[in-house]
């Protein structure tokens, strides 16, 4: 399961279509090395300043990760809806970092896959 870090997003010159190959690239390393399928969580906006400009990037961001992925059957791109209704919920209370348990446990509890995983 691979979370994208804020860091990844918050520089405005680093093109998204470059971080988007580079997924691409991890990705086809994991299946030379028999992994057999791949997790990839949507990136969270900021829900405290400064968000604009980031924020923004983020959108993009998962459009572009969604329309790479979507023909893959061993790639999903999860997008937790509770992210999208309750955000507050799943991060810390400075607006920018996801809880400790991060996001690994918040897809298994929402789907019961992979439950097998620690």
């Amino acid at each position: 399961m691979l979370e994208v870090g804020s860091h990844d997003l918050c520089n405005p010159h680093l093109p998204i279509d470059f971080i988007i190959e580079e997924l691409v690239d991890l990705c086809n390393l994991f299946f030379r090395c028999r992994v057999k399928h791949v997790i990839i969580c949507d990136v969270l906006g900021f829900v405290k300043l400064p968000y604009d400009v980031y924020n923004e990037r983020v959108d993009i961001f998962n459009d572009l990760l969604f329309c790479t992925f979507i023909h893959n059957e061993s790639v999903t791109v999860w997008k937790h809806k509770g992210f999208r209704q309750d955000i507050n919920k799943y991060i810390r209370r400075n607006g920018i970092h996801p809880h400790d348990r991060g996001f690994f446990f918040d897809y298994i509890e929402a789907t019961g896959v992979p439950s097998s995983m620690p």
